[in-house]
């Protein structure tokens, strides 16, 4: 009669080895930034997933396409709200109504958006910061159809 240790002996021999497994999530942003570069230099098209998941790769691209995918936006704005609680910002009131319209994915105006950005200007938003203003010009607009990334 077999042991249980012996049953998981053989099961862990039986599966597929995944080269990936020890890697930490450090390792595996940089090898995914190095597949990007790649895929840059080779002039080929980087998959959306790749740009999403690594925001070194985003550096290969023209278009802000991060900005473009409707949950991935709302995520943002979601992010953006909480950083703007923690530090108790003066007209938080309008900056907030502001973002809610993001994370409702409503139209923002023009003029509202000018006004967040000049307001927020020296506020440190996070990783996604720099593209708030992407985020604000695409908002409204569901999943923007991306024809070329790159």
């Amino acid at each position: 009669m077999t042991t249980l240790k012996t049953r998981v002996v053989r099961l862990e021999q039986m599966l597929p080895h995944n080269p990936f497994a020890n890697w930490t999530e450090e390792e595996m942003r940089e090898e995914l930034f190095l597949i990007c570069q790649k895929l840059h230099e080779d002039h080929d098209d980087i998959p959306i997933g790749l740009i999403m998941a690594n925001k070194k790769c985003r550096q290969f691209v023209d278009k802000p396409v991060w900005a473009m995918e409707r949950n991935f936006r709302i995520s943002a704005f979601s992010d953006f709200r909480r950083l703007i609680f923690e530090k108790s910002l003066p007209n938080i009131d309008r900056i907030d109504s502001i973002i809610c319209f993001g994370l409702l994915d409503q139209k923002i105006d023009q003029e509202d958006q000018q006004w967040l950005i000049n307001e927020l200007a020296n506020v440190d938003l996070g990783d996604e910061g720099p593209w708030l203003s992407d985020y604000l010009n695409y908002s409204g607009q569901g999943n923007v159809t991306i024809q070329k990334i790159s």
